[in-house]
Formats: structure tokens, sequence, C-alpha cells
């Protein structure tokens, strides 16, 4: 069930419990407001619509805040004639919440629907009984459960591998393309061979043409702020 309502020339989708943001009001936040200008309502399956409003129907509303919209900037000029003009808008808005849609007839309809939620009640009796026979299997979960927790920290440690596999690309390091580009044609494509070259000192790198000892530096910056551990000749 919903109602097309008017506001400042504006129309809007009214659904009983939703919100809706239209201009500015000039009541305080908290208070009461009804809209009687209805153009259309829809109750299930039948659709009444107004010339241009429909009589004795209504919809009713709590305000609960005013607010600003996103700000717009307008700006104005005029060729060869050195006018500029740039100002700033926000549109003021007041979010109301649907509290009911009046309408003649409505009281019939929800005693209508009450044989309805007598069946339900009957349901629910049914669900409470069949919660009481699963009550007995919920140590089988608790099992499950500690079965699963004691293979999370073999997944974490598996993780923590990976982070720190030998096999790392050295394109993952962020060295600059220079460098990058200088590593790889000296065929030194991952973690693994920089470590190796480092076990012979500085000098396994530096003399690779196009690395220098800022490139080196930095290099061994970035593998120790990824846990790498150089070899005792670099510390």
């Amino acid at each position: 069930m919903y109602a097309i309502i008017e506001n400042g020339g504006k129309q809007y989708k009214a659904v009983e419990g939703s919100y809706i943001e239209l201009d500015l009001l000039p009541e305080e936040v908290g208070k009461k407001k009804t809209f009687d200008k209805v153009l259309l309502l829809a109750t299930g399956e039948k659709v009444e619509v107004g010339d241009p409003y429909l009589k004795g129907i209504s919809v009713d509303t709590t305000i609960l805040s005013h607010f600003k919209g996103e700000k717009i900037t307008v700006f104005k000029y005029r060729p060869k004639q050195r006018y500029r003009v740039k100002t700033g808008h926000r549109q003021k808005y007041s979010r109301v919440i649907v509290d009911s849609i009046a309408f003649p007839g409505k009281s019939a309809e929800k005693k209508k629907e009450a044989p309805v939620k007598k069946e339900e009640k009957t349901d629910s009796k049914e669900s409470a009984a069949s919660k009481k026979t699963t009550t007995a299997k919920k140590p089988a979960k608790t099992s499950a459960k500690k079965a699963s927790s004691t293979k999370k920290p073999a997944a974490s440690k598996k993780a923590a591998d990976d982070k720190l596999s030998l096999k790392r690309s050295i394109d993952e390091l962020d060295l600059g393309k220079r460098a990058t580009d200088a590593l790889n044609a000296a065929g030194v494509k991952n973690v693994g061979q920089i470590l190796k070259k480092l076990e012979g000192g500085d000098s396994g790198l530096l003399d690779i043409a196009g690395v220098g000892s800022t490139t080196l530096s930095a290099l061994k910056k970035k593998l120790r702020s990824l846990g790498y551990k150089l070899p005792a000749a670099d510390k």
C-alpha cells in the first residue's frame, strides 16, 4: 500500500514506515504534519486516481530533521564584458517518516487480515516445538566450531609464508622502472635471487649496470619493511 502526495509542486511516494525528503517545511522537528493533497492511492490490486486530488484521504507524518543538501556552484559570465559571478547554493530539506495513510474503509481491511494472524500463531507454536527437538544437536555444532578454530592458525601461518615467499616478483617491490628493468636485464627477477646476490656483499648488486647505492639502500629498506631477513653481511 502506498500513496502519491503533492508538496511544493513536486510529487512523492509515501509508504507507511518509510522516509521522505521534502523541501524545507516551516514546522519544527518532532511535530506532526498531515498531507491531504493525495493524487493516487494503491491498496493491493485496487488503485484510485484523483482529479486532481482524492477526497477523504490523507498521509500523516512526523518531522524527523531539517538538513542541507549538497553544495552546487553557479557560475555566470558575459563574454567580452568582463562579467564573472560565482556563487554557491545548498538547498534545505526536511526528512519526515510516514506514520499512516488514512482512507475510508481502512479499518475494515485490517479486520479481514485478523484470521491470517491466528494461523501465524499456530505456525509459531509448531516452530517452537521443532526448536525444542533440535536443542539436543547443539553440542555437535560446538565441536565443529572447535575443529574449525584449530585450523585457523595454520591458515594464518600459510598466509604469512606467502607474504615472505622468495618467489615474489621484483615488480611488486615498487623500485622504479629504471631499477626494475636493470635487475630484469641481469636475470634477477625475484626476491630469492636478490637475497642470494647479497650473500656475497653489496657488490653483488652494485656490479649490475643501472643499480647504484641509492637504489641498493631503497631495496634493502623495502625488503626489511616486508619482513625479509637480509644476509648477515648486509645488516
